[in-house]
């Protein structure tokens, strides 16, 4: 059974695909900064990771220190950490090509924009690791 007549909506696919205005939408302008940021110390922190050679000695990396006591993690603990840093970076970066690569062909890209902006958010938490470092900077603070 087909629908009546006065149900159907036959849009064109060029219709369904062209944007409704113009796209209004732009990155994060401190986003790239943080990202950077977040990639530099990432490095640095792999460098220390990589003169760790034996578990056995040093089997705990110093993370901080909070009212005079040092706080140390299990090495494998710290690694799966910058590794989970680091994993939030690449699907930022993914969601943000898809959402430019979207305005550009003015296809929707509501889907890839909150993804962005939820990784940039988790990435701004990431950062505030480091918020006593010389080049952090406050406007990055969730």
């Amino acid at each position: 059974m087909s629908a009546p007549e006065s149900r159907r909506i036959n849009i064109p696919a060029t219709e369904l695909l062209a944007p409704a205005s113009a796209p209004t939408w732009q990155p994060d302008p401190v986003a790239a900064e943080l990202l950077a940021f977040l990639k530099t110390r990432l490095a640095e922190d792999r460098r220390i990771v990589d003169g760790v050679h034996s578990p056995v000695i040093q089997p705990r990396h110093q993370i901080g220190i909070g009212g005079g006591t040092t706080v140390l993690v299990p090495l494998h603990r710290f690694i799966a950490h910058l590794d989970a840093v680091e994993a939030v970076i690449v699907k930022y970066e993914a969601a943000l090509s898809q959402v430019l690569r979207a305005l550009e062909m003015g296809w929707p890209h509501g889907n890839a924009q909150v993804a962005a902006v939820a990784y940039l958010d988790a990435l701004r938490v990431h950062a505030l690791e480091y918020d006593t470092h010389l080049n952090y900077k406050e406007q990055w603070r969730p």
